[in-house]
């Protein structure tokens, strides 16, 4: 870009700066005097709830959470290397069922299983 063109585009931008619709803040009147009462205590309520939280996340977890990384961090990175040197090798159990994928053929298709409708006789109502 030559210099020609930067002062083009800054010049584009400081017009479209100019031209935008949101006035500036100092000709907007104050939220007291435009939100109902009730709302507005809503809000600083829930402003400085939103700040005590901020600072719950910013002083406590963040350094817990750094804590627990330092302490957890390089057992964590041995084990997943010692993983990686003996991986684990299936073992089947004798309890665990091997199923295979069997295609449709054309006799199941033909011939559902048949449900009995028949009410059993310990659930028959007296």
């Amino acid at each position: 870009m030559n210099v020609f063109s930067r002062l083009a585009l800054a010049a584009r931008l400081t017009q479209r700066r100019a031209m935008s619709a949101t006035p500036a803040k100092s000709s907007l009147p104050p939220h007291e005097q435009v939100m109902l009462k009730d709302a507005y205590e809503a809000r600083t309520h829930a402003e400085a709830a939103v700040s005590s939280w901020k600072k719950i996340n910013l002083f406590l977890v963040v350094p817990a959470l750094a804590l627990v990384t330092w302490y957890s961090g390089p057992k964590e990175l041995a084990h997943i290397a010692h993983l990686k040197e003996h991986p684990q090798e299936f073992q089947p159990l004798p309890y665990m069922r091997k199923r295979k994928n069997v295609s449709l053929d054309e006799t199941r298709l033909k011939a559902p299983v048949q449900i009995s409708r028949a009410p059993l006789a310990h659930m028959k109502r007296r």
